[in-house]
């Protein structure tokens, strides 16, 4: 009887986390939401035009949304993509300055959140026009207090300069200012040490520009216009 129950049990635990949500990391899921709408696009692309209104209806984001939802709840470069995403998920209207602000909190709480910081600082600034400036100034100020490491220092200054010296206040555009003023003396003159950064190679190889160091380091910055 043990050992039926033993089994039982076994076979419902082995469900459980084999069901979307809990074995689910990023990632992983995001690799399969991507190869989603890469299928959606070019079934789209394909369709003849009477179907096209139904298939733009039926995007994939429906499908993975909860599944984002179940992991940033613990998950802060999940949170992450909920808030890049949100209109296309369907938040609108007065709603999105309320869930892009919830998100960007959590993620700003949790623990061990390095690894994907440095993103959550410049999303925030760049979202400043729809969660508001005093919430983009207020986390920035309680950052830059907080953290203890040297690149973020800088990104949190460069990107709090950056909001205050666009405000219409006279004395927060002079703090932004010599903010920046400040940063770019420590950062960027010659001979000062680069702040560190992640990125990943055209093939896929996480690095660090710390990993040179005591190497020459050619940095190409390009764009397309």
């Amino acid at each position: 009887m043990n050992k039926i129950i033993l089994i039982a049990s076994s076979i419902l635990l082995a469900t459980t986390l084999l069901g979307h949500g809990s074995l689910d990391d990023y990632k992983t899921l995001k690799a399969e939401y991507q190869a989603a709408v890469t299928r959606h696009q070019k079934a789209f692309e394909t369709a003849p035009l009477k179907e096209r209104k139904s298939l733009r209806k039926n995007h994939p984001i429906g499908n993975f949304w909860p599944r984002f939802e179940e992991l940033g709840k613990n998950d802060g470069q999940a949170t992450l993509w909920l808030i890049e995403n949100a209109k296309k998920g369907g938040v609108k209207g007065g709603d999105l300055a309320a869930f892009k602000r919830t998100g960007y909190a959590r993620v700003f709480k949790m623990e061990n959140n390095a690894a994907y910081l440095s993103t959550a600082i410049a999303n925030l600034a760049l979202d400043a026009n729809t969660v508001g400036d005093e919430f983009v100034v207020g986390h920035l100020r309680r950052l830059l207090k907080g953290t203890a490491s040297r690149s973020v220092k800088g990104i949190i200054t460069v990107k709090l300069g950056e909001v205050l010296s666009a405000s219409e206040d006279a004395e927060r555009a002079a703090e932004g200012e010599k903010m920046l003023a400040e940063y770019e003396a420590k950062f960027i003159s010659e001979g000062a040490i680069a702040i560190d950064f992640d990125a990943t190679t055209i093939d896929g190889h996480e690095f660090k520009l710390s990993d040179y160091r005591g190497k020459a380091v050619l940095v190409d910055f390009y764009g397309f216009w």
